[in-house]
């Protein structure tokens, strides 16, 4: 998704992290769990709650999803 990347840039993050910021910033009572294999990919996720997403960006990444749909469940 084009403006997963574009957000991530912006911040230095990757795509992954930006969906994961943007799932924690829907809710203060959602927790998202993502799975990992490597320590890298779980430092990854967990670094994502430190990302502090614009009410903009938050609009902006609501609006992809609404195109294309809510990631599906592995």
């Amino acid at each position: 998704e084009p403006v997963l990347r574009s957000i991530g840039a912006a911040h230095g993050v990757t795509p992954h992290q930006v969906v994961l910021a943007w799932l924690l910033a829907c809710s203060p009572s959602l927790i998202p769990i993502p799975g990992a294999s490597r320590e890298r990919s779980a430092l990854g996720s967990a670094a994502s709650a430190s990302i502090d997403l614009s009410p903009g960006e938050v609009a902006l990444v609501d609006a992809a999803f609404r195109r294309r749909g809510p990631p599906a469940a592995v």
